[in-house]
This record gives C-alpha cells, structure tokens and sequence, in this order.
C-alpha cells in the first residue's frame, strides 16, 4: 500500500515538473517572440538622399516614402533628409556609421558605395553596407549639342584621336559612373580628353547649348526634355537597352566597350548588421509599394521606370560594380 502510494506521489510530482516546464517554455518563447518584433511606431524610417533636392534621387526617394506607410507596420513612418556633398560620400558616411536596425537608410546610385572609396578617403568600405532593394535602373549616355557635327560613338573617338586634349566633357563629378564609363573610352580608344566636373544636370545642358564645353555623359531622364526640344543629341547610350523613354534608334555601345552593364542603379542599402525580420519587412513594404499602381504612374510622370532586385542581386551588383570600377579608376589614375 505504502509503495502504492509513493508511485501516486512519484507521479504527481513528475506532472507538476512538466507541467512547469511547459509553463516556463512558453514563456520564454513568449519573450523571445516579443525581442524579436519590430516596433515600425518607435521612429521614423530615414531615407538619407546623399544629393540636393529636387534630382532624380530625390524624387524617387518621396514618391517611395509617400506610398510605403500604405504597406510598413502600423505606425510606421518614411522621411527623407538630404545630406549633400562630397559626390555623395557625406550621407553615405551618415549610413554607415547608423545604428544597424533598419530605421537610417541611403538611397542613391551606387557611387558612394562602389565607387568613392576607390577614388577618395571614405570614412567607409564599399562592403560595409548590408543591400536592401533596387529601384531603378537607369541608363546613361552621352550628349553633344546638335551644332556639334559628332553623331555617332565612331565621330566622337576620330575627333578626338584628331584633336588630342581639346575635346571638353562633362558629368556630375569625379568618380561617378558618368565619369567612369568615359574613363573606361579613353582607355580603350587611347584617346586624351578632359573631364571638366559639375553638380547637377542642369548647368551641364545648359553649357553644352552655351558652347563652353563640348558634350556631357547623363542619366537618360536628365536628359529627354532637351532631345525632344531638338537642343541636344544622345550620340550614343552607354547603358543597357529596354529602356522605355530611350528615343528610338538609339545607338549603343554593343560590341565597343567590354564592361559589364553600366546602368545608374539607384538604390537602398543600410549599416551593417540589419536584423533579417526588419529587412525582410523593409524590402516586402518596398516591393509591394514599387509594384502598386499609384507609384509606376507617378513615375513613368517623372520619365522614371522602376526596375525591382532584392538583397541577394543588389548585392552582386555592388560586388562587381566596385571591383569593375576601382580596375578603371587604377588604370586610369582618376584618384584624388
């Protein structure tokens, strides 16, 4: 009988301590649950644009802020802050040196990230980003006025091996893709030209018309307005075709410059070390934003077509951006 009841106390206790047990799994998985949610309420989400208001960046990046609350947490908010200057290096500084938790993040071509640290002292590495989403994959190419008699790629190289040093470009600053990708011709034609620096489109169209300089390499979109006006010539587009605003006939440079595609990628990334939850909502409120209607006619309005890649492919981009970019800036000596 005795023993009878020392196995119904064994039991009882044996229960309880489950039952404990149990009681104190859910609990931490309780807790774990709740460190692990993302409270999109706490603070704002900051998209630092590393250039003055009203550029294509800029724009993309208000358009994005305006309709992604529709598809964050609730709660959540998007502002954009412009940090200007240094061809992009001083926001993207800002960035890298965040807190990693996904509420700062840059949007903006790749060049600060891919191509600054080879050309200047970055308080940063290209790899010290964690890739969040592209939004656009805008082609670039060069520009001359149309009294000017260069047409074609092929008129542009005989001008220049005809008239050594005198050919006068322009772009949106030392480094950029713009200046790369003409850094890049140089070295292949064997051609001496001069890179003569700017900030913004604008003063660049507007001395191309004015003479003082002979053509400018841009971002299609900066540039459209003047072809259709007849003020300006694409004598050829350095980037990738399928572009819908690309004026017909365009020619490319297929064939002429063994690179791989030289597209102006703007896009998001963030400090390193962005928890996987926080980024993986991030980049599903993003997509979801640049897939809905509202956005695409708001942008094919600003002649801007969206063009999507997530983490893992924004993050190839950057690796062979960076290691295309810093060969041509080493072979070329374009290093400040």
């Amino acid at each position: 009988m005795r023993n009878k009841f020392m196995l119904i106390v064994f039991s009882l206790l044996v229960s309880v301590l489950l039952l404990a047990g149990c009681g104190n799994e859910s609990k931490d998985s309780g807790a774990s649950s709740e460190e692990e949610a993302v409270d999109f309420s706490k603070k704002p989400i900051k998209l630092i644009v590393p250039w003055s208001a009203g550029g294509i960046t800029d724009v993309t990046a208000r358009l994005l802020a305006e309709e992604a609350v529709n598809h964050l947490p609730e709660g959540a908010e998007v502002v954009v802050e412009n940090r200007p200057g240094g061809t992009g290096t001083i926001g993207a500084a800002e960035v890298a040196n965040a807190e990693a938790d996904g509420f700062t993040l840059l949007i903006s071509p790749l060049v600060p990230v891919t191509e600054s640290p080879s050309i200047r002292q970055t308080p940063y590495e290209y790899d010290d980003f964690d890739p969040v989403l592209q939004v656009l994959s805008t082609p670039t190419a060069f520009a001359v006025g149309t009294s000017n008699d260069i047409a074609t790629y092929e008129d542009f190289v005989q001008y220049a091996k005809d008239n050594p040093g005198e050919f006068k470009y322009a772009t949106g600053g030392v480094g950029t893709l713009d200046h790369i990708v003409m850094e890049a011709i140089a070295l292949k034609e064997n051609i001496d030209i001069k890179h003569v620096p700017y900030e913004g489109a604008a003063p660049i169209i507007n001395d191309i018309l004015g003479g003082h300089i002979d053509g400018g390499h841009l971002q299609i979109p900066g540039l459209l307005p003047y072809v259709e006006e007849g003020d300006v010539r694409i004598a050829w587009n350095s980037g990738s075709e399928g572009f819908a605003y690309m004026p017909k006939d365009t020619p490319t440079l297929e064939g002429k410059l063994d690179l791989p595609e030289m597209d102006a990628k703007t896009s998001i990334v963030g400090p390193k070390g962005i928890p996987e939850e926080t980024l993986n909502i991030i980049v599903d409120a993003f997509k979801k934003t640049m897939d809905s209607e509202k956005f695409k006619e708001k942008m094919e309005n600003a002649n801007l077509e969206p063009a999507f890649a997530g983490p893992e492919e924004l993050g190839e981009t950057i690796e062979t951006r960076y290691q295309t970019s810093k060969k041509i800036i080493e072979e070329s000596g374009i290093a400040e």
